[in-house]
C-alpha cells in the first residue's frame, strides 16, 4: 500500500561527470566532423582503436585492481588519438591501443602517471612514422587534415569548453590558449613590420588555431591526472608548452604540440617543488589495491586526486 502511495521523484537530467562527458563529447564532435568535414579514418579503423583500448585497460585493472569496471579515461584517450593520428594500415592504431594502455599500467611512479598515456602513444607514433624502416614498411603516420579548419576549430573549441569547465581545467586552457595566440600574434607583427614577411591571417590561424593545437589545449593538457592543480603552477606550466612548442612548430613539425607535452609532463613536479617548495603533484603513494581501499581511506581532495591518477 505504502510502495503504491509513495510519491515520485520528478526526472532531472544531469550532464555526466570528468570521462564520461568528455566520451559523450567527443563522440558528438566525432559524428559532426564526419557528417561535415572531409576526416580521412575509416570508421572501422576507429571502432577498432576505441575497443581494443577499451578491452586492455579493462583486463589490466581486473588484474591490478580486481573487478570488472568500464575504463571510461581509456576510451576517451582512444577516441580523441584518432581524431588526431592518421595511420595507412590496421597495424597503426593496433600499436596506438597496446602503448595507449601498456603507457597507462606501466609507466608509473608511485602509483601515478609520469605522462599522458593518450600523448605518450601519439608521439611514439609519430616518432616511429617520420623513422625510414616504418615508412619503408608502408605505414605511414601524421597528422589529421580535416579540412574546413575554422569549422572545426569552432566546433572542438565548443566541446573542449564544456569538458574542461567541469573538470576544472578550463583556467589551465585559457592561460594556454592567450599565451600561445600572443606569442603568433607578436611573432607575426614582427614579421611583418621587420622583414615584410605575409603573415596574414591564414598564417596566423594554421599554427595558432589549427585543430591539433585545440586538441592539445582542450583534452590533452587538461587531464587532471597528469596536470598541475595550484593557478601559479598552471600558469607556469603553460609558459612552458608554449615556450617548447612555437619553435618546433614554426620550423615544420605542425605535430610539435604533442612532443611539447611529452617534454613538459614530468617538468610539472619541478614547478611543483619552485612554487610550493614541495613536491605537491606527486602527493603520497597511490594503493595499488582494490578500488575500494580509496573510498575506506581517502576524503575529499585527496580521494579526487588519488581516482584520477588510477585512470
Amino acid at each position: 500500500m505504502e510502495a503504491a502511495t509513495a510519491t515520485r521523484r520528478p526526472f532531472t537530467f544531469r550532464l555526466p561527470q570528468g570521462p564520461k562527458l568528455q566520451l559523450l563529447n567527443l563522440t558528438t564532435f566525432f559524428i559532426v566532423v564526419n557528417l561535415t568535414l572531409d576526416y580521412p579514418n575509416a570508421l572501422w579503423h576507429v571502432l577498432l582503436t576505441v575497443g581494443l583500448t577499451g578491452a586492455l585497460d579493462a583486463v589490466a585493472s581486473r588484474y591490478r585492481f580486481g573487478g570488472w569496471r568500464i575504463p571510461w579515461p581509456s576510451l576517451v584517450g582512444a577516441l580523441g588519438a584518432t581524431l588526431v593520428i592518421q595511420g595507412y594500415t590496421v597495424w597503426t592504431y593496433v600499436l596506438l591501443a597496446v602503448i595507449m594502455v601498456g603507457s597507462k599500467h606501466l609507466i608509473r611512479w608511485r602509483g601515478r602517471h609520469l605522462f599522458n598515456p593518450n600523448n605518450l602513444a601519439m608521439a611514439v607514433l609519430l616518432l616511429l612514422g617520420s623513422g625510414s624502416l616504418f615508412s619503408a614498411a608502408g605505414a605511414r603516420i601524421g597528422v589529421v587534415d580535416w579540412g574546413g579548419a575554422l569549422q572545426a576549430f569552432l566546433l572542438m573549441f565548443f566541446f573542449g569548453t564544456v569538458a574542461t569547465t567541469r573538470v576544472k581545467r578550463f583556467d589551465l586552457a585559457m592561460m594556454y590558449f592567450a599565451l600561445l595566440w600572443s606569442a603568433y600574434g607578436a611573432i607575426a607583427l614582427y614579421q611583418n613590420l621587420m622583414h615584410d614577411a605575409a603573415w596574414g591571417v591564414a598564417t596566423v590561424f594554421h599554427y595558432a588555431f589549427n585543430p591539433l593545437q585545440v586538441m592539445i589545449g582542450l583534452f590533452a593538457i587538461t587531464d587532471p591526472a597528469t596536470s598541475p592543480h595550484s593557478r601559479l603552477e598552471k600558469l607556469l606550466w603553460a609558459l612552458l608548452l608554449v615556450l617548447i612548442g612555437i619553435p618546433a612548430t614554426l620550423s615544420g613539425r605542425i605535430e610539435a604540440p604533442v612532443f611539447a607535452l611529452l617534454i613538459a609532463a614530468p617538468q610539472r613536479h619541478i614547478i611543483s617543488w619552485l612554487v610550493n617548495g614541495r613536491v605537491t603533484t606527486l602527493g603520497p603513494p597511490v594503493p595499488m589495491s582494490r578500488p575500494t581501499a580509496v573510498a575506506s581511506g581517502t576524503t575529499g581532495l585527496a580521494a579526487t586526486r588519488v581516482k584520477e591518477e588510477r585512470r
